[in-house]
């Protein structure tokens, strides 16, 4: 009786690698989009451990489907595309499981992973946006025209404005100036503001092109206009 070939390393390219590496963090965020759906909180340990399973999805992703820092000039543009959006997808989920605690993480410490969590996948995600518009991936992939990465942006720029103000608030009351030393040590607000001015940027550029990326320019405008007065968005 013939047998099956032995299964092929996850670390060899095929056709399926990137849906199979898609699946393992689509099956993590279907686990918290069901948590968070439930009608009570999801206690904080499950939040732990559901960030644990998919860290462990992202550490899985084979090598050459994770994003390059370097240059993508000599790589397939569609093998580009892929790694963009495997990081795109376990940004968001990050952001979705940590965002109810967010807020939190700048009042007790317990919270701060959460915190820390969101802004840096913010973070992100807006890197995500600039790699795409730029000019490796502008010919060929037309982000801006699709509701569902422009959604993911406009939450990450969301995220970041969020904890602008919130924080900006925190600093300036002396009873919380001790609790939040270790979230000020991890993130950088000129980092954040260049963020939000990159993607303001980009959604500037790319407004006229569809009714979505219009929409999504007007929202941002909006928050870096009134929320964040203090900073200068050209």
């Amino acid at each position: 009786m013939p047998e099956l070939p032995p299964s092929r390393p996850a670390s060899e390219p095929t056709f399926y690698s990137y849906m199979i590496a898609n699946d393992q963090i689509l099956r993590v965020f279907r686990c918290v989009v069901e948590q968070l759906n439930m009608l009570s909180p999801l206690p904080y340990d499950q939040v732990l451990a559901l960030n644990g399973r998919l860290a462990d999805a992202f550490s899985a992703i084979p090598l050459h489907l994770q994003r390059q820092e370097s240059d993508h000039s000599n790589h397939p543009i569609e093998l580009v595309a892929q790694r963009i959006q495997l990081d795109m997808f376990y940004h968001k989920v990050m952001c979705v499981l940590h965002r109810r605690y967010m807020s939190d993480g700048l009042k007790l410490r317990e919270f701060h992973l959460s915190t820390v969590a969101c802004i840096r996948s913010s973070l992100a995600l807006l890197e995500c946006q600039r790699l795409l518009n730029g000019k490796e991936c502008r010919g060929h992939h037309k982000w801006y025209m699709f509701s569902v990465s422009n959604h993911d942006f406009i939450l990450a720029a969301t995220m970041l404005c969020l904890y602008l103000t919130r924080d900006n608030r925190s600093r300036s009351s002396e009873e919380n100036m001790g609790e939040n030393e270790s979230v000020h040590m991890d993130i950088n607000h000129s980092e954040i503001q260049k963020a939000l001015e990159a993607s303001h940027a980009i959604w500037s550029e790319v407004r006229d092109t569809s009714k979505e990326a219009h929409k999504a320019f007007s929202i941002l405008d909006y928050m870096v206009g009134n929320r964040l007065p203090q900073y200068k968005f050209v």
